[in-house]
C-alpha cells in the first residue's frame, strides 16, 4: 500500500505511479491511498488494475478523522507494506504504526526541505516508529539527521528511479507541439513543476529577461500550476516578456513538450531528486540547474549541462547564454551523455530491485511471506 498526501502532477507522485506499475508487474498486489481525494483520471494505473481510493482530507486543514479512516482501511485491506511518500503521508504512516503493528512501515522524504521547523519537530518526535526511514538522496538523508529529525543511522537513501527508454525524443510529438505553440524556429527553454516559492520562477523569469536581450528568437515555456500563478502572469505581463514567456498552466503532455524543447532549465531553491530532472535528462536535453540537493546527481556539471548557484539569476542566465553558444552537435552531445549518465544510474528497474530487497528484508524479519493474493501469511 502506498500512502500519499495527492495525486498531484509532481515528482513525488510520479515516482510512486511508476513504482505501483513496477511492482504490479512484479506480482505484487499494490494500491494507493491519497489523503487528498484525486481530481483527475488514473489512466497508468486504471490500466493496470491499481486501485486508488482516498481519505477525502481537504488540502492544508488538518482533519484527525484521517487517521481513523486509514485505520479501517488497513485492517479490511490487511497490507503487508505501507510505503509513505510526503510529509504528511509519511507522519500519517508513522503514527498509523501505534495502533496497527502488523505492516511493515516505510517512510521516504523527498525534499531538501521538508517544510516548517514543526514538521521537522513532528518527524522527530515519530522518527522511532517508522521501520525504514529513507531518504531521495545523500543530501536529503543528511538534511534530516542535522535538523535531528533522524537519528544518524537510521536513513537509507535510495534514489527515484526513472525508464530513461519511454522518454525517448519523440520527432512527430516535436513538430505537432511546436507547430501548435508557434516555436517552429525558436530556441526553446523548458521549466516544468509547480508554481510554488521552491522552485524560484521568479528569478528563472529575472534570468530569461537577461537571455532575451541576446538571443531575441528564443522562447521560454513554464507547464504547470499553483498558487503562484496569478503572480508569475503579472510579473511576466509587467515586464513585457510575452509571447517570449509563456506559461502553460497545468499539462498532461509533459514528455511531449520535453520533445519540443532544446534545453532545460531548472532555477530551484530546493530539490531532493527532481523527477523532472530525470525526464529532461532521459530525453537527451542538456540542462541547466541550480546546485541544490540531488541536482548534482543527474547534472554533472560540464558534461551533461551546468550547474549555477540558488538565488542568482544573473548565474542562471549565463548558464542558459553558454548552452545556447553551444553548436547543434555541442548541445547533441551533451544531451546524450545525460542520457547516459542517467539511464546507468537511476534505471526504474534497479530501484524497483533495491525496493524489493528492502521490503523482502523488513518482512522476514516478521517471519512474513507474501502471498499471491497479497494476503499476509505467517
Amino acid at each position: 500500500m502506498y500512502l500519499v498526501t495527492s495525486l498531484d502532477l509532481g515528482g513525488a507522485e510520479q515516482q510512486v505511479r511508476l513504482l505501483a506499475r513496477e511492482f504490479s508487474q512484479r506480482g505484487w498486489h499494490v494500491e494507493i491511498v491519497s489523503m487528498v481525494a484525486p481530481d483527475r483520471p488514473e489512466p497508468m494505473l486504471d490500466e493496470r488494475g491499481i486501485e486508488v481510493s482516498s481519505l477525502g482530507m481537504r488540502r492544508g486543514l488538518p482533519d484527525p478523522r484521517g487517521l481513523g479512516r486509514f485505520l479501517q482501511l488497513v485492517r479490511r485491506r490487511r497490507p503487508h507494506i505501507i510505503h509513505a511518500q510526503m510529509v504528511h503521508a509519511n507522519l500519517l504512516a508513522s503514527v498509523s504504526h501505534l495502533f496497527a503493528r502488523d505492516p511493515v512501515i516505510v517512510t521516504s522524504a523527498r525534499s531538501l526541505n521538508e517544510g516548517s521547523v514543526w514538521r521537522y519537530a513532528a518527524y522527530r518526535l515519530t522518527n522511532r516508529l517508522p521501520d525504514v526511514i529513507s531518504a531521495v538522496s545523500q543530501s536529503v538523508a543528511d538534511e534530516l539527521v542535522r535538523r535531528r529529525a533522524v537519528e544518524p543511522g537510521r536513513v537509507v537513501v535510495v534514489p527515484s528511479g526513472i525508464d530513461a527508454a519511454e522518454h525517448r525524443r519523440d520527432r512527430r510529438a516535436r513538430a505537432k507541439v511546436r507547430r501548435e505553440l508557434a516555436l517552429e524556429n525558436r530556441f526553446v527553454w523548458l521549466a516544468a513543476g509547480r508554481l510554488v516559492p521552491a522552485k524560484a520562477y521568479d528569478r528563472l523569469i529575472e534570468a530569461y529577461a537577461e537571455v532575451r536581450r541576446d538571443r531575441p528568437e528564443s522562447v521560454l515555456l513554464i507547464a504547470g500550476d499553483g498558487p503562484l500563478e496569478s503572480v508569475l502572469r503579472s510579473v511576466v505581463t509587467e515586464r513585457q516578456l510575452l509571447p517570449s514567456i509563456q506559461l502553460l498552466g497545468r499539462r498532461d503532455d509533459v514528455p511531449a513538450l520535453m520533445s519540443a524543447a532544446d534545453a532545460y532549465v531548472m532555477s530551484s531553491d530546493w530539490e531532493g531528486l527532481p523527477m523532472a530532472l530525470l525526464e529532461a535528462a532521459s530525453g537527451s536535453l542538456p540542462m541547466v540547474a541550480t546546485n541544490v540537493a540531488g541536482n548534482s546527481e543527474i547534472v554533472v556539471d560540464g558534461e551533461t549541462g551546468f550547474l549555477v548557484p540558488a538565488g542568482d539569476p544573473m548565474a542562471l542566465a549565463r548558464g542558459m547564454m553558454r548552452v545556447m553558444r553551444m553548436t547543434d552537435a555541442e548541445r547533441s552531445a551533451v544531451g546524450e551523455a545525460a542520457r547516459t549518465h542517467v539511464a546507468a544510474r537511476f534505471h526504474l528497474a534497479r530501484v524497483v530491485d533495491r525496493w524489493q530487497a528492502i521490503y523482502e528484508a523488513e518482512l522476514g524479519r516478521r517471519g512474513t511471506q507474501r502471498s499471491s493474493t497479497g494476503r499476509q501469511q505467517t
